[in-house]
């Protein structure tokens, strides 16, 4: 892996004490400009627009009266007007709530 390359750098360069931390964050950071935004599956298929959010999720709400709770970890990117998950449009069904 690529970060293991660049420990020895980095200890290195500010010394043996140096201690790195990776630090995983979603992909989106203001989240209420996400809302009313499209969601998209791996594939690129529209999935609904987000109508919610929480500390751990997204609410979606799709056609036929469906709503799907996204963890925010399966966040892919955000491209401003749609958010893409990292999930395929065959498992989105476990994450329906109604």
């Amino acid at each position: 892996m690529l970060i293991d390359l660049v420990k020895p750098w980095l200890r290195k360069l500010f010394g043996t004490n140096y201690q790195m931390k990776i630090l995983r964050e979603p992909a989106v950071i203001q989240w209420d400009k996400v809302i009313h935004k499209g969601a998209r599956t791996e594939e690129g298929q529209l999935v609904g627009y987000i109508a919610a959010d929480d500390e751990e999720s997204i609410i979606i709400l799709a056609s036929g009266f469906r709503e799907y709770k996204i963890p925010k970890s399966h966040i892919k990117t955000f491209g401003g007007s749609q958010i893409y998950f990292d999930i395929p449009l065959n498992v989105l069904e476990q994450f329906r709530i109604v």
